[in-house]
């Protein structure tokens, strides 16, 4: 009879410990009940996406792996677009979208990593930049991501040919669109592309 006493011990200290306080989930809007006002992203910025498109490159060359964070060949070809940009930007998304530019379900690649969190505008149940697919950013041939994965462009016009892995999401007729984080946190976006 000793082992019950000590058996609902173990179990108690296993709830108590599963249990930890976390934060409850808030809409964010201080009108709904639990919400809290968020402080705003800026709207504006300096910086402008003048062009996105496929590249002459889809599908023909092999320049990033398919794990986050991996920026050699891997031996499977690779999604390509050219991009202008003009101005600094700290971050890259390319995503599926809608006609609208409205993100969707379909192909998430950034050069945001580990636990970055992905902008609420271009929302999803992944969150965070581990649970993305890469963005290889080439300028005049030279990657510029950082060790890291993380990109960040100063001022200037920047002519880049961006990769991402594969995952076999895109077909003829989808919608593409890239986005920039500028220095202010603003999202830039860019015109909407057909895959």
């Amino acid at each position: 009879m000793q082992r019950v006493p000590s058996l609902f011990l173990v179990l108690a200290l296993s709830v108590c410990a599963c249990g930890a306080k976390r934060e409850p989930q808030t809409s964010g809007d201080p009108s709904q009940p639990g919400g809290r006002a968020a402080a705003p992203r800026p709207t504006t910025s300096d910086t402008r996406i003048v062009a996105f498109s496929v590249s002459n490159e889809n599908l023909r060359v092999d320049k990033v792996g398919i794990r986050d964070g991996v920026y050699k060949a891997d031996g499977t070809l690779d999604l390509a677009f050219t991009a202008t940009v003009e101005g600094p930007f700290e971050a890259v998304f390319v995503y599926s979208c809608n006609a609208k530019g409205e993100p969707i379900y379909g192909l998430r690649a950034d050069t945001l990593t580990r636990g970055e969190e992905i902008p609420p505008e271009l929302g999803s149940v992944v969150d965070t930049g581990k649970m993305t697919y890469g963005v290889g950013v080439f300028e005049n041939g030279r990657l510029v991501n950082q060790e890291s994965g993380r990109v960040q462009l100063e001022s200037g016009t920047h002519a880049l040919t961006l990769y991402t892995p594969n995952p076999g999401m895109l077909k003829a007729g989808d919608h593409v669109r890239l986005w920039v984080k500028a220095p202010n946190g603003a999202l830039v976006a860019s015109p909407v592309a057909l895959y």
